[in-house]
């Protein structure tokens, strides 16, 4: 299905929540994120490997399972504001700083 690669290096006790974040946003997450927060989109209209992957992925996120060791700045505006708007930056972390260097 084209998410064992992604999930082994997921599960690997060194993966961080930069790389968490890094393989959420190469699935195409955020468009998850829209479609869930914004367009309450339903997982029949959407592959359901990749929709339980990215939803997986995004509670993973949420829940802590990923040491905080370095954050991406390679976030767009837009990827930032969905983060922000929809509260997911506070499930990730505290310091928000991050994502306004």
């Amino acid at each position: 299905d084209g998410f064992d690669l992604p999930m082994l290096i997921l599960n690997h006790k060194e993966c961080d929540l930069a790389l968490a974040m890094e393989i959420f946003d190469l699935a195409d997450g955020f468009t998850f994120i829209e479609e869930c927060f914004f367009d309450k989109g339903q997982p029949s209209k959407y592959n359901k490997d990749w929709w339980d992957f990215c939803l997986k992925l995004f509670n993973d996120m949420g829940n802590g399972k990923f040491k905080l060791d370095d954050i991406p700045n390679e976030l767009s505006v837009g990827q930032k504001i969905v983060l922000i708007k929809n509260g997911i930056v506070n499930n990730l972390t505290n310091d928000m700083e991050f994502l306004f260097k």
